[in-house]
């Protein structure tokens, strides 16, 4: 019975290391499985002070693996390509939208109220302040809140922009 009793155990540390490497969480429930069965056969086996020994050790156990694999998922095998590996900084992201207020541009859809309109090279999704723009007109952008770039129709003889 002891030589079950380790094999379990084996296999299921086995098991656990595997699931580092290949995530999805199948090989860490046998593991868990094996493990938690090995306690049990202890118990039944060997009598409750050998059991109660037993699942000291699978819990000291499984905190150490918690705790590694916490620590070093994201260095590891798979880990690296689910984790993000560099951070978005505010000057990268959405602030870059803040030079388009006061810009004038043509819009390229009709806005009802949201759609795409051309300043200078680039294309931007545009929401219309008030009510529907139709395709060509002439606009400018009056509010720019995160990536959300409001834009209100000009006076037809202001429309010289292409």
């Amino acid at each position: 019975m002891l030589a079950t009793i380790i094999l379990l155990v084996i296999l299921g540390v086995l098991a656990i290391g595997m699931e580092f490497f290949l995530p999805g969480g199948i090989l860490g429930v046998v593991g868990a499985a094996s493990i938690a069965g090995a306690v049990v056969l202890c118990f039944t086996s060997y009598g409750p002070s050998e059991g109660l020994i037993a699942t000291t050790i699978a819990v000291i156990f499984i905190v150490i693996v918690l705790t590694f694999w916490l620590k070093y998922f994201e260095k590891l095998g798979p880990g690296k390509d689910l984790m993000l590996s560099e951070s978005v900084k505010r000057d990268d992201g959405v602030d870059q939208y803040q030079d388009f207020l006061h810009a004038e541009g043509v819009t390229k859809t009709a806005l009802r109220p949201a759609g795409k309109a051309l300043f200078g090279e680039h294309r931007l999704d545009v929401v219309a302040e008030s009510g529907m723009i139709d395709s060509g007109s002439a606009v400018r952008v009056v509010k720019v809140e995160g990536s959300r770039i409001v834009v209100r129709r000009l006076p037809s003889e202001a429309s010289a922009v292409s």
